[in-house]
């Protein structure tokens, strides 16, 4: 049972109703981590503004869902893990492509540098070795992509800890973690 109830419809008032109404619009439903999000509009226009800056990263969709699906795999959050094998799917990763990217792994030296970045921003709280940068660099990412990289990590995280606090009901097809 969540912690902090999602907004219904019928109270959603004045910002909130807004974007509820945009999100339903949009995506043909509002899921629940935007509903629960939505007791602060400015909390939630936060996260929405932040996603959407996101999409014009150097990042492809599938590489900042590879980043998701870990980052829930490692902060142990099932609805954040649940959403991403969702929308992972969406982008056109394989079923072994979302199985290895929960477990950090990718075929593509590039790809995997970026989750090897990923797992030890998490890992380390953000103090990444230096031996860590020198392999992302070694495997070509560039300085945009490795900003980017913490980027997504640091957003995937906000969203990990929320759901945990909220202890949000799952609205997508439940993954096991």
């Amino acid at each position: 049972m969540p912690r902090i109830h999602p907004v219904s419809d019928h109270d959603a008032r004045g910002r909130a109703r807004e974007l509820i109404d945009s999100l339903k619009t949009k995506l043909g439903t509002c899921p629940n981590i935007y509903r629960t999000l939505a007791h602060s509009p400015a909390a939630l226009e936060g996260v929405l503004h932040l996603t959407q800056s996101l999409t014009g990263t150097s990042l492809s969709g599938q590489d900042r869902e590879r980043i998701a699906l870990l980052s829930a795999q490692l902060n142990q959050c099932g609805y954040c893990l649940s959403a991403h094998t969702l929308i992972g799917g969406m982008t056109g990763l394989s079923h072994d492509d979302i199985h290895a990217a929960r477990k950090g792994e990718a075929s593509d030296p590039k790809t995997q540098a970026m989750l090897t970045l990923a797992q030890s921003i998490i890992a380390t709280q953000g103090n990444v070795p230096d031996d860590v940068i020198e392999q992302a660099r070694a495997a070509n990412l560039t300085e945009a992509e490795i900003v980017e990289t913490v980027v997504v990590v640091a957003m995937n995280i906000l969203t990990n800890f929320f759901n945990h606090v909220a202890d949000t009901e799952i609205d997508f097809p439940k993954v096991a973690i």
